[in-house]
């Protein structure tokens, strides 16, 4: 469908525009049929809608492909104040259609229809419009925050009584409530699931529902899961393995006992083989690697034990993480008196094995000032090191291990469930930024990391 991103009468007289990357938008989505999708799988009254639920959804989608980022319903009008809202969104809809009441109707419609199925069934059908067929399907959850009192979300809640918990709270603040949801993109960056849930819900669950509808969408088409360690529990291993899924990831540490440390301590011991450089993005990492098959809970699977080699780039990364992770203690110690150094000492040593395994020495110090109380208080400082040789040591210790049933045999691009060697296998549990950068996009592309109700 063809649309100019200006309109203008014969005479000039009254010009009415939208930009561009709004009218791409648009049009690809009406080129694909996401409207008319949206309004097959959806019941509501034609003659009494000028504005139906897939031009809504359309309206709102609009308004996420500039620099505006998400905005309330209420201005989704005043978005489109000078542009052709009839040629855009249908012959009798005017800009006074685009109110947040009939937004929000249609958005009811729209979730009374099952987002979920109707979300895959619109991705199936774009995969099978831009002919791309990867079986490949990366799972992984993530969360948004909702900012309002988590007393709010429900109504005839008795004074005194305890308020449902919704969610986690992040950052230490009650105002604030976590949802969570799972989402998969496929080999080629697609997204292809998306599945929200409250905040309570453990990632396993989510991970092994996603896994569960990726298989009944799919119907007799094995698939390919990719995610990290909640992936692989016996449950959702034993179920993939009847079901014929095939699955690559790294483990859990409670899968079948230590077998992560076994294989970790086998590769260490026998020795890696180069694997050169893994993907086709700038900085991606030179891994060596090394291969051992083992059967779990009755179960023959591969164990992919790896390491980078390019030990710098990883002591470089380490040395973000922790002094983040050391800081953070700090900002946390500085803040507190003690009242003998014995107690500032006990703190301190909490504080360290709270902090777990870092790279930099904190080096503190004690010293005693007036309270202001008039007493004697102790207080801690740091001056944290950097330790280079023991971030050194510990890069080349540092061993990442999957597991896979994928089979093993030379590499198919087109179909790796044919066969994947452990290159292969390498190359496709690090396409994992794919969902990676789903997430990046919609929490900083489209400003999704926080959603705030009125």
């Amino acid at each position: 469908m063809e649309m100019p991103d200006t309109w203008f009468d014969p005479e000039g007289l009254d010009t009415e525009t939208l930009e561009l990357s709004v009218a791409l938008s648009l049009s690809i989505a009406r080129e694909l049929g996401i409207p008319e999708m949206i309004d097959d799988a959806c019941e509501f009254d034609k003659s009494q809608r000028k504005l139906t639920p897939g031009m809504a959804a359309m309206a709102i989608m609009g308004t996420m492909f500039t620099c505006n980022q998400k905005d309330a319903l209420r201005n989704v009008r005043v978005f489109y104040s000078g542009s052709p809202v009839d040629r855009l969104f249908g012959p009798r809809v005017d800009k006074a259609a685009l109110n947040d009441m009939a937004l929000g109707r249609a958005m009811d419609s729209i979730f009374d229809a099952g987002t979920e199925d109707l979300f895959c069934s619109m991705a199936s059908r774009v995969k099978f419009c831009l002919g791309l067929s990867s079986p490949v399907y990366h799972v992984d959850p993530s969360n948004i925050t909702i900012c309002r009192s988590p007393g709010e979300e429900y109504e005839g809640v008795p004074e005194g009584a305890p308020i449902p918990k919704l969610g986690k709270p992040k950052d230490g603040s009650e105002g604030r409530v976590q949802y969570n949801f799972v989402a998969s993109t496929d080999g080629d960056g697609m997204p292809a699931l998306m599945m929200p849930y409250d905040g309570n819900v453990d990632d396993t669950r989510m991970i092994s529902e996603a896994v569960r509808k990726l298989e009944s969408l799919m119907g007799d088409e094995r698939i390919v899961a990719v995610g990290d360690s909640k992936l692989v529990t016996k449950d959702l291993v034993a179920h993939m393995a009847m079901r014929g899924t095939l699955f690559v990831s790294k483990p859990q540490m409670s899968f079948d006992a230590d077998v992560k440390h076994k294989v970790s301590r086998e590769a260490l011991g026998h020795g890696f083989t180069p694997m050169g450089k893994i993907g086709t993005k700038k900085g991606s990492p030179e891994i060596e690697a090394y291969e051992t098959v083992r059967t779990s809970y009755g179960i023959r699977l591969r164990y992919i034990a790896y390491r980078r080699t390019d030990r710098s780039r990883v002591v470089r990364h380490m040395r973000r993480l922790d002094e983040k992770a050391v800081r953070g203690m700090i900002t946390s110690m500085s803040h507190r008196s003690f009242k003998t150094k014995q107690e500032a000492m006990e703190a301190h040593e909490r504080a360290l094995e709270e902090l777990g395994t870092n790279t930099f020495v904190t080096n503190p110090t004690y010293r005693s000032r007036r309270s202001a109380s008039g007493g004697i208080e102790w207080k801690v400082s740091y001056k944290p090191v950097f330790d280079v040789d023991y971030a050194e040591r510990l890069a080349s210790e540092k061993v990442e291990v999957l597991v896979t049933n994928l089979p093993d045999g030379e590499d198919d691009p087109d179909d790796p469930r044919k066969g994947a060697s452990t290159k292969g296998v390498l190359r496709i549990y690090f396409g994992q930024w794919h969902i990676e950068g789903l997430f990046g996009e919609l929490k900083s592309g489209m400003g999704a990391d926080k959603v705030f109700l009125e």
